[in-house]
């Protein structure tokens, strides 16, 4: 009879020890994020130390690098190295190439030409290109060239403002 008084709060008290290990880490990652609530900063520094590894950065990178914004490779280059994240040297030496003044000046001129002669700005060349173009006869020679090939594809030509495709509001 004492084993068994004896045996039932052992087994309860070992089953609170171990659901208290299990609930402890969650319970101390709560409090921080409550106690973190109002303060954007620290929730994303947080967020950042949990999840940002080396494999995490390598893809960010590479991405913005396929997305040809350098300025996001760099960013996401500076943020490795402030959290003693290890990039590739040749990653990193793929972003500082990429970032040169040459690349950045090419990308602008591509931006413009693409926006004079499309009409869609990607970037702020791009809309400067866009402007150019509409305050001189490209933009109506764009214009036309546009509605003859839609005309010529027997489709609708845009008759209105609200006819146009959401990618030319962007």
């Amino acid at each position: 009879m004492t084993a068994a008084r004896i045996a039932v709060p052992l087994i309860l008290a070992i089953a609170s020890a171990s659901a208290a290990l299990v609930i402890a880490p969650r319970a101390f990652e709560a409090q921080y994020l409550l106690a973190a609530q109002d303060d954007p900063i620290a929730l994303a520094d947080h967020a950042v130390a949990r999840s940002f590894d080396a494999a995490v950065a390598a893809r960010e990178i590479e991405a913005a690098l396929a997305a040809n914004d350098p300025d996001l490779a760099v960013s996401f280059l500076a943020l490795a190295r402030e959290h003693n994240v290890a990039v590739d040297p040749e990653l990193a030496e793929k972003v500082e190439r990429a970032k040169g003044s040459v690349a950045t000046a090419a990308r602008s001129f591509v931006s413009f030409a693409r926006g004079l002669m499309t009409g869609e700005a990607e970037d702020v060349s791009g809309l400067a290109g866009t402007a150019v173009g509409d305050l001189f006869v490209v933009g109506d020679i764009r214009d036309v060239v546009r509605e003859g090939w839609r005309l010529a594809l027997a489709a609708r030509p845009m008759s209105s403002s609200s006819d146009w495709p959401a990618s030319v509001w962007r």
